[in-house]
């Protein structure tokens, strides 16, 4: 018995090393088939490149000599079995295409082709990289649609396409890759609409879309992308208004819409973005008065400097007043008249008023009253308190607007103080 089970175990212990060798030899054949492929669609790699064959070489071994080691070629780094992970070609002078074979790497986790002069379509075959955590083909003249393949590649952290000549649209399919962290398409001559898959990119951290030809509406479900903190949809021919959800992206430090045709006001939602630094909405067609919750921003937007800030939402714009005026005196606040109040089911009592009012709503703690005057400034802040009962004997007479946040809506109405 004993004889048997160490029979039994040896026998397993062999037919384990069997597939690592296969594997490892298959990979080995593979990696070579797709370098010596690019080797022959390219110009220069020998070039730039130490360790590289020669085309001699090449043209004698179609297929993989036993012994070679391909990690001592320029660029490429391989694993403890000799299997490509990497190939870094960046910022060097490469021509001439990928070829499909580039689709038979099977451990390979990073290409980086960056600034040569690559040129033709994007192969379709790179979808069958299931291990490729990064893609850079940035900075070339590649040319054609973005391979819907691509959404194939699940384990990708960085697509980064940028400065090609690419066409046609954004594949719905890129909106698979969950694990992305950073999509650059800018400057691609991309056309269509942006996908609404895009917000199921939720480890997205840089959404780089701007400077193509995009058009139709921003989605609503961008303002899932809990991790953003770049978005840049500026230079397109993106139309609507601006969805209230961007006010979601907690992380978000700079947001880029300006040079679309953007159309209504701008969302009292955008105030809560507490991280928010740079805000570029010129050159659209947004129309109207601030939400008071956009003073929220007067302080951080662009380093605190309001006539920056100023240039870059009014300009291009037909706003009721200046971003400066806004932030420093509370002009072009949005009020609604008692009728709107009541049509949403508050109401403030007694009204007028002398020595207090209370707001008629189930009391919820952090609940802000903010009070202006008629000239729009904000005269007064504070926590409503359990009684729901404000104050009003610090204020002279006359009339006051006032903004209640309340259950995450945005209540404004009007109190004349006698």
């Amino acid at each position: 018995m004993k004889k048997l089970l160490f029979t039994t175990s040896l026998v397993l212990f062999i037919c384990s090393l069997i597939p690592v060798k296969a594997f490892s030899q298959s990979c080995l054949e593979m990696d070579y088939v797709a370098l010596r492929a690019l080797y022959m669609n390219t110009n220069n790699i020998s070039n730039d490149y130490a360790g590289w064959p020669d085309l001699t070489f090449f043209m004698a071994n179609p297929t993989y000599p036993a012994g070679l080691d391909m990690g001592n070629w320029g660029a490429v780094t391989t694993d403890v079995n000799g299997c490509v992970t990497a190939i870094e070609m960046d910022d060097t002078s490469v021509t001439g295409t990928i070829p499909p074979e580039f689709g038979n790497f099977s451990q390979i986790q990073i290409i980086n082709l960056d600034e040569n002069a690559f040129s033709g379509p994007i192969p379709p075959e790179l979808g069958n990289l299931s291990t490729l955590k990064t893609l850079i083909l940035k900075n070339n003249s590649f040319s054609g649609d973005i391979p819907i393949e691509l959404g194939n590649l699940t384990e990708l952290e960085e697509l980064l396409l940028q400065n090609n000549s690419l066409t046609g649209n954004i594949p719905v399919e890129l909106g698979n890759l969950t694990n992305l962290q950073r999509l650059h398409l800018y400057n691609c001559n991309l056309s269509g609409v942006i996908p609404s898959s895009l917000g199921n990119l939720t480890n997205l951290a840089f959404l780089f879309l701007h400077e193509n030809n995009l058009s139709g509406s921003i989605p609503v479900e961008l303002g899932n992308l809990d991790n953003l903190e770049l978005l840049f949809l500026d230079y397109n021919n993106l139309s609507g208004s601006i969805p209230a959800e961007l006010g979601n992206l907690n992380n978000l430090e700079i947001l880029n819409l300006h040079n679309n045709n953007l159309s209504g006001r701008i969302p009292g939602e955008l105030g809560n973005l507490t991280n928010l630094e740079y805000l570029q909405l010129q050159n659209n067609a947004l129309t109207g008065c601030y939400d008071a919750n956009l003073s929220n921003l007067c302080s951080q937007l662009n380093v605190g400097v309001p006539s920056m800030a100023n240039n870059f939402i009014v300009n291009g714009n037909m706003l009721d007043e200046s971003w400066t005026d806004f932030c420093n005196t509370g002009a072009g606040t949005c009020t609604v008249s008692n009728e709107d109040i009541q049509a949403s089911r508050l109401s403030i009592y007694p009204n007028p008023a002398s020595d207090f009012a209370v707001i008629d709503i189930n009391y919820l703690p952090d609940t802000q009253i903010h009070l202006y005057d008629v000239n729009g400034k904000l005269v007064h802040t504070q926590i409503l308190p359990a009684n729901n009962k404000i104050n009003l004997q610090q204020f002279s007479e006359g009339i006051y607007f006032y903004h209640l946040d309340y259950n995450h809506q945005i209540y404004t109405g009007k109190i004349l103080i006698e």
